[in-house]
């Protein structure tokens, strides 16, 4: 994630401050002496620019922080969702089965809902058309929650020939992640489905502790 204008906005904000303060504290009676010596510098300063310097630093470091986890959140989801439906789409091929970031419950859940389809030989095919995070939660260094809003063009083929069983339809949702990181990397740990149009409930607590 690229850091926006705003952050740039504020650290210029900053320092026209600081300039401001400078300047008034260079005036005529407020002027120190001289020091010639050539390694001395004199500092003019006040615990104001001090306080708005260590408050501008901390606000950059969050702001930098949060901006890399929601990144690297984005990516997790971006993956999930690419795997999600290549496994649906071959009929659960195992491939990329590794780099899946998912707990074991939801892989186990969803080759169950693929092994369905293939007893009818059937695949439901899933095309993502559009994936757009409305907005994270960071709730602390290893938890998150995100809720997307999505559009997945949906239809039934025939196993062997992929002949079309069922029409095309755009399925636009809401899907909330919950999410931890283990071992340096992010992972979905479970979700919930939504319609595009439904009011999603409050978050229960104890869904971020599976």
């Amino acid at each position: 994630m690229i850091l926006s204008d705003n952050l740039t906005k504020f650290v210029n904000h900053i320092t026209i401050n600081m300039q401001h303060k400078s300047q008034a504290g260079n005036s005529p009676q407020n002027m120190q002496p001289h020091i010639k010596h050539p390694k001395a510098i004199q500092i003019h300063t006040n615990s104001h620019v001090h306080n708005t310097l260590r408050k501008s630093y901390i606000y950059c470091t969050l702001y930098i922080r949060k901006a890399k986890v929601e990144k690297e959140v984005g990516d997790t989801l971006n993956l999930f969702n690419r795997n999600f439906a290549t496994f649906f789409n071959t009929g659960g091929n195992l491939a990329g089965l590794n780099e899946f970031p998912a707990a074991n419950m939801i892989k186990r859940r969803i080759f169950q809902e693929i092994n369905e389809w293939k007893k009818k030989n059937q695949l439901l095919v899933y095309d993502k058309d559009s994936f757009e995070i409305e907005n994270i939660t960071l709730l602390n260094t290893v938890t998150a929650v995100a809720v997307a809003n999505e559009v997945w063009f949906l239809n039934v083929q025939e196993k062997d020939t992929r002949k079309k069983l069922s029409p095309v339809k755009a399925n636009p949702i809401q899907v909330r992640y919950f999410l931890k990181k283990r071992d340096g990397m992010w992972g979905v740990v479970e979700y919930e489905v939504f319609g595009s149009k439904d009011d999603i409930p409050e978050l229960k607590i104890e869904r971020l502790y599976l």
